[in-house]
């Protein structure tokens, strides 16, 4: 009898060591859907150069994943693509002060053919079907910054001409990116990094010109409350020299 209160006593020791281990082991991951290709090869690789570590990737707009956070969702990690969302995050005590990991810069895409002729920023003053991210998701607030800053050079009321045209407003860059690819816009402003991705042959890219682009800065944190051991590991490696050359692999700067 002793013997077998000692054996399962013996177990639920380390039955629980181990499930706190397990979750040791478990690293979540909320990152902006501008972060899809370069995090999913980030999150591989950090896990060949840490066994026994599993990383679990969930993307959305920025302003998404901050909503997610404040409701208490269970995650380690959170990779934002603006300051404003994850600093409201700070000042709410729900995660520590973010890094800066990671820089992007807009570009103007187009259907592969083409069917507006589009060819520079002033010709979405014209009748074409425009579609831009949510004025609260990062890029769409940028895109807009980029509006303005050339009606600042043309006036004209270019910016309130171009809205004119908006046939979408999306929750996501990738919902951008996909709307033009399929079609169903025939312009739309998405980051220089999105033209790494599976759709990249679908669209062709515009560039505007720096002194009317945004530069967007990319913040990671960890959230107050995670207890998993991997996540301050992860963020160390995606500031590497390693993490950052598989970064600059997909435009990131």
């Amino acid at each position: 009898m002793l013997i077998i209160v000692l054996f399962a006593f013996t177990i639920l020791v380390f039955g629980f060591k181990y499930g706190a281990s397990d979750k040791d082991n478990e690293l979540v991951i909320l990152a902006a859907s501008s972060l899809t290709d370069s995090f999913a090869e980030l999150a591989q690789a950090f896990e060949a150069d840490n066994p026994g570590i599993r990383v679990k990737l969930h993307f959305a707009g920025t302003q998404k994943l901050r909503t997610q956070v404040e409701q208490g969702v269970q995650a380690d990690i959170f990779a934002a693509a603006n300051q404003r969302h994850v600093q409201a995050l700070v000042e709410q005590g729900l995660v520590s002060q973010p890094q800066v990991f990671a820089h992007n810069w807009l570009v103007l895409v187009v259907p592969e053919d083409n069917p507006a002729g589009i060819k520079t920023l002033k010709d979405l003053v014209k009748q074409h079907r425009l579609v831009l991210a949510l004025p609260e998701v990062p890029v769409g607030s940028y895109s807009r910054q980029v509006l303005q800053k050339v009606e600042e050079d043309l006036g004209n009321n270019y910016a309130a001409k171009v809205l004119e045209n908006l046939v979408s407003e999306e929750t996501s860059v990738r919902n951008v990116l996909t709307k033009v690819a399929l079609g169903e816009a025939d312009a739309g402003f998405v980051y220089g990094t999105d033209l790494h991705s599976d759709l990249q042959d679908r669209v062709l890219a515009i560039p505007v010109p720096r002194k009317y682009n945004v530069q967007a800065g990319y913040y990671i944190t960890k959230l107050i409350g995670s207890d998993s051991a991997a996540a301050q590991l992860f963020i160390d490696y995606v500031l590497s020299r390693k993490g950052q050359a598989i970064l600059s692999g997909y435009g990131f700067q």
